[in-house]
């Protein structure tokens, strides 16, 4: 008997782990839709709406799936290790929601047609993917490139910037919208991060003896 309702707990265990790996597969496509929108500037306010009710629904389904992962729980560890994953879904949940609203904002207080919109010029620009030792030719590069420009807005070189970076340094800067007041204030914060003198010596010491 005790084998019986052992097995009938994995099985119900694992089905519900399914699930809630089906609807984090489905959250990260929307982040990866939203942080293109955010790079791209190209999103109307019906897919926006769209995406913020999925999200909502997302919501909804993943905190019924951890109620009942818990309640199948065996012990403190595995429940301790169910409230992490929670509190994982619900950061990411919060912050995609936020990102929408800002959206939203973007788009609603723009009362340029997207057809008029000016074409962003071409540049030759570097990725950027937070290995210290790059950290200083993307910078070089990127002032001298995008940073001063004077014919381009501040708001179009946070474009160019959003495009540029990948990984963390995407991460760190993927809440500010692209405003021309945000332009200088996601620099200023990636260059605090990155222009470290002290973890470049690191990295360049690291790679010697690799």
């Amino acid at each position: 008997m005790k084998l019986l309702v052992k097995n009938l707990r994995s099985s119900s265990m694992e089905s519900l782990l399914k699930r809630r790996n089906f609807y984090k597969g489905k959250l990260a496509k929307i982040v990866t839709t939203a942080n293109k929108a955010d790079a791209d500037h190209h999103i109307d306010e019906e897919t926006i709406a769209a995406l913020a009710k999925e999200v909502d629904d997302i919501k909804s389904k993943v905190n019924d799936i951890q109620e009942q992962i818990v309640v199948l729980c065996s012990d403190d560890d595995e429940i301790d290790s169910q409230v992490d994953v929670s509190e994982w879904f619900q950061n990411h949940i919060i912050n995609l929601q936020n990102q929408l609203k800002s959206l939203n904002s973007i788009q609603s207080s723009s009362s340029i047609p997207s057809h008029s919109q000016v074409k962003l010029p071409r540049f030759e620009l570097p990725e950027f993917n937070g290995k210290y030792e790059q950290w200083q030719s993307f910078q070089d590069l990127f002032i001298a490139t995008v940073d001063n420009n004077s014919s381009i807005t501040p708001a179009q070189k946070l474009q160019y910037l959003k495009s540029c970076l990948k990984g963390d340094p995407a991460n760190l800067i993927q809440s500010f919208t692209v405003t021309d007041q945000n332009y200088r204030e996601a620099w200023d914060l990636l260059t605090d991060r990155y222009d470290n003198k002290r973890e470049l010596v690191n990295a360049i010491l690291r790679r010697l003896h690799n």
